[in-house]
């Protein structure tokens, strides 16, 4: 027998197949559909004293002998459940539920799946199959990087995880049903991802991100809303469902380190990332009010947030390390640029792509610039938002993907020359909040899932109508009379907020002002007048809408302060605060008198939080309702004004957005859980005395920095809500598989 043969045969007594895999003794490999898989020698070592005693419990101490050795005790433990847990990942197991290996705790181990000897080889040898081939599964890591394997490789093996997850069969043309099939069978395939009971994927506001899928593919994270607040959750190759990931609380606009081992993502005004395995979170830097975050192999990280004025991002890095931020874009306030918004590195991890949002045509659109040259600044395309960069590797071709009148599209990009070539390529038919790996995986939330709506209920939470379009709304008013109310709308490709106004009966909108920059509004006591602050010109305007009046300046204010309520007759305002760029307080003044422009100072009462605050006068002007968090999380107060003597807790388990019923009789106000809560203020009674009772789930809008989330009519009994989307039909991740088919080479 020759010597090739001998070894042939040698390889034949030494492998032993299970499952998808097959382990391969004499060389130490492991491979997956005849794909190897790799794996360190340590945790190769403890799988095969496993494989040598399939059904029975290998204990840790005859691990620790046979491996470790008699000298090591001190890091045993931590060495073998590091094993395991290397083990698992290769072969796609679950320790919960297990198909290979199960833990006895305390014990040790049992190899549990059926095992084959010496299975009849392939016709051909691994490493002959040819570029344009397709594999149809591997491990979780290949022997060689991702960028090294071919493209069309990828392709086929993602194609198999995902649709397999998702409980897909794909087998028109005998697809993935050989152990190789030619590229030209290769076809995009669209899915869907149901979300876990009690989640939901609408994202109004686009103040999530989007789904992200992991560098290598073998991941997806995502930021759900649910009822107690957005989390995010994974799902990894090895488990058939979204995984919430504990301790994300309040998380939004997720992106993956470049290794696929973190998960970087913002929460509580904080720049944090958590293990993508799980584990607790660390806080890299404050990070107020973000439009999303870009890590770099090369250790920095991007990411957009408000330096100075509210709602204006601009891009800073920071060091994967630590230390402190510094700014790195900075916007062009008269060329109408707002914000610099979802940062996102080319492949070379130094040259990077963001958006910038402007009411000018000529100046919004997605730009080029690069980390060693940082006032370099190419502009690339005009874009309706969010995009995303995706390569195809077998090709050598990089690809921006954008939103182009209404339908994702996607155009060649030449990194070098920074320049974009060829036609558009459809990719979607409809706009989505999207992200794209070289995967050649597309992940996506729909338009539909980004927009709230305005609905009429009852006290038991029942829809009684719905006044208006569905769209992106900030804030919702009624005047005191229940015969008008207004609404801030926001713009999402230009930034612009701007003012809407309605009689409640016929239903239909108007234009409440020229301004494109409202923030908060609310109505006068006793009047028609509708009063609405324009961050820009830093200003409380005014406009009697009965009698269609103009518009006129109630009150100038000054930096990073939001009129939120003016007393009953008319003497003193109350307002949010913004002494820092996280921490803003109560605080009310003195109005003008006699129509002069000028207010006075503002006294603090001691109410601080982030932008829920939302301070409103009683209907009596005797009491001040707020939201605090000086017990830890957000609460609602009352007080009496404007003496202060005494400070009331009245909400139970969190709360925020308080809205008087306008015979004072009730104050309502919103759970942390989002559920409509009501106390009465019967006169006489103590405010001590009174419980808080649930009135209805509100599932209002995520947004609750911005302004009023619903209003009450004067008797209580029928509420307008800024509806969050969590009930729209769209309760799914749109997944698109192998995009690049869908492109020239």
């Amino acid at each position: 027998m020759k010597r090739e043969e001998r070894r042939l045969s040698s390889d034949l007594d030494q492998r032993i197949h299970f499952g998808d895999f097959e382990v391969v003794l004499s060389s130490g490999k492991l491979f997956r559909n005849e794909v190897r898989v790799k794996i360190e020698p340590q945790p190769f070592r403890v799988l095969q004293m496993l494989l040598e005693r399939p059904g029975e419990i290998v204990f840790r101490e005859e691990l620790r002998q046979r491996i470790w050795g008699e000298s090591t005790f001190v890091e045993f433990d931590q060495g073998l459940n590091y094993c395991v847990r290397q083990i698992r990942r290769a072969l796609c197991d679950s320790s919960a539920q297990p198909k290979y290996i199960e833990t006895l705790p305390k014990q040790g181990y049992r190899f549990i799946a059926s095992l084959a000897h010496n299975p009849t080889l392939a016709a051909e040898p691994v490493n002959s199959i040819q570029p344009e081939d397709v594999i149809a599964s591997k491990g979780p890591e290949a022997e060689h990087s991702e960028q090294d394997r071919p493209s069309s490789l990828l392709l086929g093996r993602r194609n198999l995880i995902w649709s397999a997850g998702i409980g897909l069969a794909v087998v028109a043309g005998g697809w993935l049903t050989t152990r190789s099939i030619r590229r030209s069978s290769v076809r995009p395939v669209r899915l869907g991802i149901q979300l876990p009971e009690g989640a939901a994927a609408a994202d109004p506001g686009r103040l999530l991100g989007p789904p992200v899928v992991a560098p290598n593919g073998d991941s997806l994270v995502v930021t759900l809303q649910t009822p107690t607040g957005a989390y995010l959750y994974v799902r990894p190759l090895d488990a058939d469902r979204l995984i919430r990931m504990e301790g994300t609380e309040g998380a939004s606009f997720p992106f993956w380190s470049p290794d696929g081992q973190k998960i970087a993502f913002f929460a509580d005004d904080k720049l944090k990332y958590v293990p993508a395995q799980g584990g607790g979170a660390t806080v890299l830097c404050a990070a107020p009010q973000p439009r999303g975050g870009a890590w770099s192999r090369r250790g920095v990280i991007l990411f957009s947030t408000v330096r100075a004025a509210r709602n204006l991002q601009e891009i800073s890095q920071i060091a994967v390390s630590g230390g402190n931020p510094t700014p790195f874009t900075h916007l062009d306030i008269k060329a109408g640029e707002n914000s610099h918004r979802y940062p996102q590195f080319l492949p070379d991890g130094n040259q990077f792509l963001y958006f910038s949002r402007s009411d000018n045509l000529d100046v919004r659109g997605i730009y080029l610039s690069s980390i060693d040259q940082q006032n370099r600044r190419v502009r690339l395309s005009v874009a309706d938002g969010l995009f995303a960069v995706g390569s195809n590797g077998s090709a050598g071709s990089t690809y921006l993907f954008s939103q182009q009148a209404g339908k994702l599209v996607a155009q060649k990009l030449d990194t070098k020359r920074a320049e974009l070539s060829g036609n558009y390529q459809v990719v979607m038919e409809h706009p989505a909040s999207f992200s794209v790996s070289n995967s050649g995986i597309l992940a996506a939330r729909t338009e539909e899932q980004e927009l709230s709506r305005l609905l009429w209920r009852d006290r038991g939470g029942k829809e009684i109508g719905r006044p208006g379009p569905a769209g992106d709304y900030w804030c919702i008013s009624l005047s005191r009379d229940d015969r008008f109310m207004a609404a801030v709308r926001h713009n999402f490709l230009n930034g612009e907020f701007t003012g809407w106004v309605s009689s409640t009966t016929q239903g239909y909108f108007e234009p409440l002002s020229p301004s494109r920059h409202i923030e908060n509004l609310f109505w006068l006591a006793g009047s028609t007048t509708v009063c609405f602050m324009d961050f820009r010109k830093k200003c409380l305007l005014c406009r009697d809408v009965l009698l269609r009046g103009e518009e006129r300046v109630l009150l100038s204010v000054g930096e990073g302060v939001e009129v939120q309520d003016i007393s009953p007759g008319g003497k003193y305002a109350v307002a949010q605060l913004l002494k820092t760029r996280t921490d803003p307080q109560v605080a009310w003044s003195a109005l003008p008198i006699r129509g002069e422009n000028a207010g006075g100072e503002w006294h603090t009462i001691d109410a601080y939080g982030s932008w829920e605050l939302h301070p409103t006068f009683s209907p009596d002007g005797k009491w001040l309702a707020f939201g605090s968090h000086e017990s830890g999380g957000p609460q609602i107060y009352v007080t009496d004004f404007p003496g202060a003597k005494s400070r009331l807790r009245i909400s139970k388990d969190g709360g925020y957005s308080p809205r008087w019923r306008s015979d004072g009789r009730e104050l309502f106000y919103l759970s942390a859980e989002g559920n409509l809560m009501s106390i009465e203020t019967t006169s006489g009674a103590r405010w001590d005395e009174q419980k808080p009772r649930k009135l209805f789930a509100a599932n209002t809008r995520l947004a609750k920095n911005a302004g009023r989330l619903y209003d009450a009519s004067s008797d209580g009994e029928r509420f307008v809500v800024i509806e969050g989307g969590t009930q729209m039909s769209e309760t799914r991740i749109e997944i698109l598989m192998n995009w690049p088919s869908l492109l020239p080479d």
